[in-house]
């Protein structure tokens, strides 16, 4: 724990975010879930305003707060990173934050790892955005889920909607009303007893898509506490979802001047491929 005294009249969040930028835009969220900081000797959950004098305490590990950024690559253009779960990709606190004058040119959900691109100045973020529209950069994601493909390549075609107010998405096999239309790739990796690896391809990329569609078609990856199944979880002490952006390759044109790239390609392995049980 630590706590000190304001000094002038502003935001809860935006006082501590000035005093211990290094908590990330997840953990605070988790901090005033769980009610772990005072103002005056008083929990809080809500997001109020402070008074000069008023005493902060902030009950978080700070032991834990040193987040290692991978630089899986990295040029005079743009960099590379590997994103941890639990931090955001943009916003206060977020690894945006930790990478100062970088643009972030696409994100990650909260709770998924993966390979991010960052942008060092505003002709490569251009650059990047138009190719990420017009789907020439590829993603390919691991899972680890509960259940198991019914053939090794799945194409599903279906409909997402998405509702704001409880963050949360549901799919659908007809058009309704303020539904997107998505499309996965889902291809079987490995398969173990009762669960699987699996690679997803996400062409449209829309909020959650990959966490809700697999568990609409009955594979719900395994940590995800907003899809997944918690007994499974609960069993296997896991609660960050096991999906990770493991794959990056580039398809530019020639034309652009970012298109180097295409001869590269970048991975990495997911932090929790340790952690398959494959006799569960």
């Amino acid at each position: 724990m630590k706590w000190y005294t304001e000094t002038k009249e502003q935001n809860l969040v935006k006082s501590i975010n000035a005093n211990y930028p290094s908590i990330s835009f997840g953990a605070l969220n988790k901090l005033f879930r769980k009610k772990d900081i005072k103002v005056n000797g008083v929990r809080t959950n809500s997001n109020i305003r402070v008074y000069p004098g008023d005493k902060i305490e902030v009950y978080y590990d700070f032991g834990k707060q040193t987040i290692n950024i991978e630089r899986v690559y990295e040029d005079d253009n743009l960099v590379i990173v590997f994103k941890p779960s639990g931090i955001e990709t943009c916003g206060e606190g977020s690894l945006e934050s930790l990478l100062p004058s970088f643009f972030a040119v696409h994100r990650l959900d909260l709770n998924t790892e993966g390979l991010v691109i960052f942008a060092k100045n505003q002709k490569t973020k251009e650059l990047l955005e138009d190719a990420f529209f017009n789907k020439y950069i590829h993603k390919k994601y691991l899972a680890w889920v509960f259940g198991s493909p019914y053939k090794n390549e799945i194409v599903h075609k279906g409909y997402l909607f998405k509702d704001s107010k409880k963050s949360q998405v549901y799919i659908y096999d007809t058009k309704k009303p303020n539904t997107k239309e998505i499309l996965t790739i889902i291809k079987k990796v490995q398969g173990y007893n009762r669960t699987c690896l699996v690679e997803v391809e996400i062409p449209t990329g829309r909020t959650h898509q990959i966490r809700a569609v697999l568990s609409y078609l009955g594979m719900p990856i395994i940590g995800d506490e907003k899809y997944g199944k918690v007994d499974v979880n609960k069993a296997l002490s896991l609660r960050r979802q096991c999906l990770t952006a493991t794959y990056l390759s580039f398809d530019l044109p020639n034309t652009n001047l970012l298109s180097y790239l295409n001869s590269k390609t970048f991975s990495h392995q997911p932090s929790w491929i340790e952690k398959i049980d494959k006799n569960f």
